[in-house]
């Protein structure tokens, strides 16, 4: 048992009180009306003076509820006769039968100055409500009193002694089990670097901000983010980081100032990575999504300004208002002022250039709130040449739940839509990319994929180029495509299915000299590949190398468009084009 230290104190503390009124009460006669000493003093007291008892007799044989003044005199003049001969300090001559004292003790002649009226001390007889029977307290009833006060005070000290034994003795541990070791307080850690989430932490995300967002679609979202990138490495190149200031945050502009202090002229960005990286949603402020990218591209350094290739990795944190609502994939990357509708310039000015409403970045759309670069180097990375052994591939196949709902739910929507047609046009752009791939002419594909999409891809041919590598691919063979997930927003259509492929993999240097892989026997292989497509848009035969719109011969500006008529290619217009790829081992529904 513990006992509390302030409660011990406590406790002592009264019992000390108590103790001290006890001894006080007994001293003054005020218990009872009678002293517990009494009885001895009276018996040392026996041989006194011949007139202290005569003294008490006529103070007897007076009233009996009260002693007279005259006799309250002579009992004070006894008491300074019998100091005088050496009697007790606390009273002198002899006891009453009554058991009170009949002389004044020094201490209350001194504060009383004798004026006391008999009554305070309990006359005798039937007159004191304290007394019992005749009206005597005897010494034992006061020494069990005190014994009790003692006993009682000393209670808590057993136990706060017990208490203490009892804590310094081990205690048994009667079980196998190991003893736990304390807790130790749990220190904050700084945020390592973000990676990719998983497809089933990013489709619940995007739901919870669906809710709030009907109109948030995540292909429309990565086209933009990679705008933002794009234009803000070209203004920090070109150290006007306030053409973009309507997009980046305080801290975004500072980030990028001190990266781009002795760099400029930002050109050539190919995106080799734009991932979503984590959701975090708040109801009452802003909501956030992080963008992972990996990208390279031109700057010129030094004084010489000499061009210099730079690889970056990056995490860019985008954020915006609760309440607002995304727009159509349509609509231009610009923020107009709600109260004049005039065109917010991009400039640091932090009001409407036409009416002075003053602007807020997020009320809008997403603006950049911070930006955590990884890794800026001029060194290229190197591309391993192992192959090591396919993960996952004899895997079973991840489905959504309910996905075979969902599908005669989409097939009923949209009654041109059918599953071989699709399954067409999926083996189209999967023998088309591995061929694109293995001749690094990654333009030739480029109608069949989002703009995200391929600039990753040509990241990545351009990696092998700059370091003299080729990845041969050949013979690309599909036994198997299984559609598992179909997702829709408010512009897109989104199916996802998993191919079960093999084909000839290996690859060469310059020289041609193979450094890894297998020229020989195929390897086999599983992916999730997710295609999307604009809602309500019908299915269209296009010719490989043609314009969908125009039906000339495919060239297409940087943007995605067509040169000809300036028809948006791949943004999912004109049918089914690639917009994910994800390997067996990272791919969770």
């Amino acid at each position: 048992m513990k006992i509390n230290k302030r409660t011990f104190i406590t406790v002592c503390f009264l019992f000390g009180i108590a103790l001290i009124l006890t001894q006080f009460f007994a001293l003054e006669g005020r218990i009872g009306g009678g002293h517990s000493y009494s009885s001895k003093r009276s018996s040392s007291s026996s041989s006194s003076s011949s007139s202290s008892s005569s003294s008490s007799d006529s103070s007897r044989s007076g009233s009996s509820s009260s002693r007279s003044s005259d006799s309250y005199s002579s009992s004070s003049s006894d008491s300074d006769s019998s100091r005088s001969t050496g009697s007790s300090s606390y009273s002198s001559g002899s006891r009453s039968d009554y058991g009170y004292d009949s002389r004044r003790s020094d201490y209350d002649h001194g504060y009383n100055d004798g004026r006391r009226d008999s009554r305070d001390y309990g006359s005798g007889g039937s007159g004191n409500s304290y007394y019992s029977g005749s009206g005597k307290m005897y010494t034992g009833d006061i020494d069990l009193l005190m014994k009790i006060l003692i006993g009682l005070f000393m209670i808590p000290i057993l136990f706060y002694i017990i208490s203490k034994i009892r804590s310094v003795i081990p205690k048994k541990d009667y079980t196998t089990a190991r003893r736990e070791e304390p807790k130790e307080e749990p220190q904050e850690e700084e945020p390592g670097e973000l990676v990719p989430m998983d497809a089933s932490s990013r489709t619940t995300m995007i739901s919870k901000l669906q809710k709030d967002d009907p109109h948030f679609s995540l292909p429309v979202f990565i086209t933009f983010a990679q705008y933002i990138y794009s234009n803000s490495l070209i203004a920090a190149g070109e150290h006007h980081l306030k053409d973009m200031s309507v997009f980046l945050g305080p801290q975004a502009i500072q980030e990028l100032k001190s990266k781009w202090t002795q760099y400029k002229n930002t050109r050539d960005i190919v995106i080799g990575t734009c991932a979503l990286a984590d959701i975090k949603l708040d109801k009452e402020d802003q909501n956030r999504i992080f963008i992972l990218f990996e990208s390279n591209y031109l700057v010129d350094s030094g004084s010489g300004g000499k061009p210099r290739k730079c690889y970056e990795r990056s995490a860019w944190e985008f954020a915006r208002a609760c309440h607002v609502v995304s727009t159509g994939p349509d609509e231009p990357f610009e923020i107009k002022c709600k109260a004049c509708g005039a065109l917010f310039t991009q400039s640091e000015e932090s009001s409407c250039p036409s009416c002075k409403e003053i602007f807020i970045r997020g009320e809008q759309v997403w603006y950049v709130r911070n930006i955590d670069i990884y890794d800026m180097t001029f060194t290229i990375p190197e591309i391993s040449t192992e192959y090591p052994e396919e993960q996952g591939t004899q895997d079973p196949t991840v489905f959504q739940p309910g996905v075979k709902k969902e599908l005669e739910k989409f097939i009923k929507d949209n009654p041109g839509f059918n599953t071989e047609s699709f399954y067409n046009t999926v083996t189209q752009v999967f023998t088309n990319l591995q061929q694109a791939w293995s001749e690094q002419d990654i333009n030739r594909i480029r109608l069949y994929e989002t703009e995200p999409m391929f600039r990753s891809h040509l990241y990545w041919i351009n990696q092998y180029k700059a370091n003299g590598y080729r990845n041969v691919l050949d013979k690309p063979t599909i036994e198997e495509i299984e559609l598992v997930k179909i997702q829709r927003d408010f512009f897109f259509d989104a199916l996802t299915v998993r191919i079960r492929a093999s084909m000839i993999d290996y690859m060469t240097d310059s020289n041609g000299k193979i450094l890894g892989g297998n020229s020989k026997k195929p390897r086999p292989f599983s992916e999730y590949w997710t295609f999307i497509r604009r809602v309500g848009v019908k299915e269209k035969e296009t010719e490989m190398g043609k314009c969908p719109n125009c039906s000339k011969d495919l060239e297409l500006k940087d943007n995605g468009e067509c040169v000809f008529c300036d028809a948006r290619i791949n943004g999912g217009e004109f049918g089914w084009i690639l917009s994910l790829i994800e390997q067996d081992e990272s791919y969770v529904s």
